[in-house]
């Protein structure tokens, strides 16, 4: 099953008061209205997720370069044969959203917060009637005892795509977010028709379909959960409008196996001389 996609939003900027029709036919300001650090025009929802990891580690990050670990590549490989995907013109994407009864979509997502514009790509959008029924935002781990957890960061870029959707003029009243986190040796197949039947009937175990290497947490966006989000946005964009320094780390095993470990001022580890 082929999964639609729209990239065309990602060289623009959101507008005040648009529908969904209207951001997805690229209605927006093209960057940031602020000044930002190194020079960004826009931030990227993966990117202050990544800073409730380790804010320090992103601001090095930028100084000096990211290289990119085998395991992440892993993860994309794993995302592209779990929701495959083809591309579809913006005009065809708004009609199928509208006249199926149940579609699965990928397309950019911004939100913007005091002249600020956050971009991100989700990991899936199922409508039902034409309406956001689930989002999906897959994560992957090569331990298994990692199935059960879903991380702090994880949980709020999965909440920004929420509130992002919501900003765009989609109506989420309804909507509900699924953490998939997956193993790294799962079997490399589509599993959106048998997620689709799972949240419809609940007839078939889907985590078992695919040897309980796929845990699904399910989350709806409370009341606590969208004021902590908001404020967390609030508190990770001051660091990029150069009103607070970065943090560190917060345990010393984030630093053990960090890149910058020896070099890094903040880092709770230091190895024996």
């Amino acid at each position: 099953m082929l999964i639609s996609y729209f990239l065309d939003l990602a060289d623009q900027g959101l507008s005040d008061q648009v529908t969904w029709e209207d951001s997805l036919l690229g209605k927006f300001s093209k960057e940031s209205t602020v000044p930002l650090r190194f020079n960004k025009t826009r931030l990227y929802v993966s990117t202050l997720a990544a800073q409730l990891y380790c804010e320090q580690k992103v601001d090095l990050e930028e100084r000096f370069g990211k290289e990119e670990k085998e395991v992440q590549k892993v993860g994309t490989e794993i995302h592209n044969t779990l929701v495959p995907t083809e591309k579809i013109e913006t005009e065809d994407l708004i009609d199928e959203i509208k006249k199926k009864k149940v579609y699965t979509t990928i397309f950019p997502t911004r939100y913007e917060h005091d002249g600020v514009i956050i971009s991100g790509i989700h990991d899936g959008l199922i409508f039902k009637n034409g309406k956001p029924a689930y989002l999906i935002e897959i994560k992957t781990t090569p331990n298994p005892k990692n199935l059960q957890r879903v991380h702090a960061g994880e949980r709020f870029q999965a909440f920004l795509y929420f509130l992002s959707l919501e900003q765009m003029g989609f109506d989420v009243s309804n909507l509900k977010i699924l953490i998939p986190k997956v193993l790294q040796d799962v079997r490399r197949d589509s599993f959106i028709p048998s997620l689709i039947r799972y949240l419809d009937d609940n007839k078939e175990d889907f985590e078992n379909q695919f040897e309980g290497k796929i845990r699904i947490h399910k989350y709806s966006l409370t009341e606590k959960r969208r004021s902590d989000t908001l404020s967390k946005i609030e508190d990770l964009v001051h660091y990029w409008r150069e009103q607070r320094p970065p943090t560190g780390a917060d345990t010393y095993f984030k630093c053990k196996y960090c890149d910058f470990n020896t070099s890094c001022q903040k880092s709770l580890f230091r190895p024996l001389q």
